[in-house]
């Protein structure tokens, strides 16, 4: 699974969305057959926010190992386009800029939201043909 972290320094808010259970989160999901992480990232960010994005470094990885084990990948984006709210497919009911303190009462799992607005870690992805 791939998220998208988009940080509006100057306003010192974080874009999130909320789905159809309540849930705020950054936005993003499952990868579809075929996509590098960037790519499920850039295209979860259009479709869940309406934005296009410029996927930048990885700033966060966690994984789940419940009935299955999944991998979240999240990366940090700027906004080169697009319109904010239009076109939301998904789950998403709902996107609005948070305050960063707010952000993190939202979402606990990321220990230390504050940290990934600076953080970067490279990520490659070399496709066989």
């Amino acid at each position: 699974m791939a998220y998208i972290l988009i940080f509006d320094p100057a306003a010192q808010r974080i874009l999130m969305v909320r789905n159809d259970h309540g849930s705020w989160t950054l936005p993003g999901g499952m990868r579809e057959p075929g996509e590098t992480l960037q790519e499920t990232a850039r295209r979860e960010a259009r479709e869940e926010t309406g934005l296009e994005v410029r996927v930048g470094p990885v700033v966060h990885v966690a994984e789940r190992i419940w009935h299955e084990h999944t991998l979240f990948v999240t990366f940090r984006a700027n906004v080169v386009g697009g319109t904010l709210g239009a076109g939301l497919l998904g789950d998403v009911r709902e996107v609005a800029w948070k305050g960063v303190e707010e952000a993190q009462e939202l979402m606990p799992y990321y220990e230390d939201l504050q940290s990934l607005l600076t953080a970067s870690a490279n990520y490659q992805c070399h496709r066989d043909t």
